[in-house]
């Protein structure tokens, strides 16, 4: 009975037999040994015929992907893991039994139609300038990805490559008070520092902090900066004015 399903499984292998030798011998006795596990000394002929049978049914195979390679228990396998994954799949008609109706909507409290004020006549506020609820800074609304990160918040985790901390003298002079130094320390970082002393005006933005120097008010052009929240920058301003001798 062994070179029965042998001979069919190589009839059926035809086409893939010169690159792979062994396989209608490696099914044939695995399909072999199915037979006999499964059926008893009264049946065994019978079912080698059957499976026989069920061999010649089998379309020609042209890879060892095709779905006629294998045992009748490798085939009945790769069926029923097809089927699980269907039954995986949702499609409309595993949804529609669970949707709500209209009136099942409205009865629940759901909004149906677009809401009066701000959440219907402006859905979005990008572009816009608002204020945070938790630290009060205005900000400008941006698209997600856009956004900028929010380094105002206390507990709000922040790093920084430098500490901040002002320092009246030049880089090369710097005595430190121990007892005094906390005095000059900036912690947490604000969101602008204006510096108004003697020297030309400048501004620069290091990790959220915009610091800025308006400059000096000798001569006739008095100079100034206009800081804009909103954008977390500030404008340098000259008004130029003639004085009388």
């Amino acid at each position: 009975m062994l070179k029965t399903l042998y001979d069919h499984f190589a009839v059926l292998y035809h086409a893939i037999l010169p690159a792979h030798p062994a396989l209608a011998s490696e099914h044939a006795l695995r399909q072999e040994e199915d037979v006999y596990n499964t059926s008893s000394k009264l049946t065994y002929r019978n079912a080698v015929i059957t499976c026989a049978a069920a061999l010649k049914r089998r379309p020609i195979p042209d890879s060892l992907a095709h779905d006629s390679v294998g045992t009748e228990a490798d085939l009945a396998a790769r069926a029923e893991a097809r089927r699980s994954r269907q039954a995986l799949r949702l499609t409309r008609a595993h949804l529609e039994p669970h949707l709500m109706s209209t009136d099942d909507l409205q009865s629940w409290g759901y909004f149906l139609d677009v809401p009066e004020g701000p959440g219907g006549s402006e859905p979005s506020l990008e572009g816009k300038v608002a204020k945070c609820e938790r630290c009060a800074q205005p900000f400008l609304v941006k698209r997600r990805e856009d956004a900028d990160q929010c380094v105002y918040h206390w507990g709000k985790p922040f790093t920084t490559k430098a500490g901040g901390h002002l320092s009246p003298l030049t880089i090369s002079i710097q005595p430190t008070l121990s007892d005094y130094d906390h005095t000059l320390r900036l912690y947490p970082l604000p969101t602008v520092l204006v510096m108004a002393d003697k020297y030309d005006r400048y501004k620069i933005t290091y990790t959220g902090c915009h610091v800025l120097n308006p400059g000096s008010f000798i001569g006739n052009s008095y100079s100034f900066a206009t800081y804009k929240p909103a954008e977390t920058n500030s404008e340098e301003c000259v008004l130029d004015m003639d004085l009388e001798e």
